[in-house]
């Protein structure tokens, strides 16, 4: 993911990225206590995301942190700020592993790095979108549950 000191100072928060598309718009998103911020660069279409799927998964990591999760290229993320208050969780039974970034001051699960390098994208949580109605939201069902040992604590 790449930070606003990456980008030129063009744009009002200092990070419009050099392959601008004109085919996308940008997206910003924080944690609940605002320390992340990004955005995301995604179809022009959006918002309100309503001709779009986002996936909801029913793993008990997405199930408990009612996660819903569209997939930009990385390149298309960039953190504004709040790198030093993110951290990963690596769960045990998670193959491939998926590092599920989160916010240490509130706790709120901001996105999934699933460490690829092809195709090279991060799962975003939508619920940090600025202006999203959830409600509308076109969802594609995904069952993560069967694909891992159950989850017993």
């Amino acid at each position: 993911m790449a930070t606003a000191d990456d980008y030129p100072k063009d744009d009002p928060d200092g990070s419009t990225p050099p392959e601008y598309n004109p085919n996308k718009t940008w997206y910003y998103a924080n944690c609940h206590c605002s320390k992340v911020k990004y955005k995301v660069q995604y179809k022009v279409q959006l918002p309100p995301l309503d001709t779009e799927e986002v996936m909801s998964c029913n793993c008990s990591l997405c199930t408990r942190d009612a996660l819903l999760l569209l997939y930009p290229p990385r390149k298309d993320v960039v953190l504004l700020k709040g790198q030093d208050v993110l951290k990963g969780y690596l769960p045990a039974y998670n193959k491939p592993v998926s590092e599920h970034m989160f916010c240490t001051n509130c706790g709120s699960a901001v996105y999934n790095d699933p460490h690829l390098e092809s195709p090279d994208f991060l799962c975003i949580n939508i619920r940090m979108f600025k202006d999203v109605d959830v409600e509308k939201l076109k969802l594609k069902y995904f069952n993560g549950r069967d694909i891992n040992p159950p989850y017993n604590p």
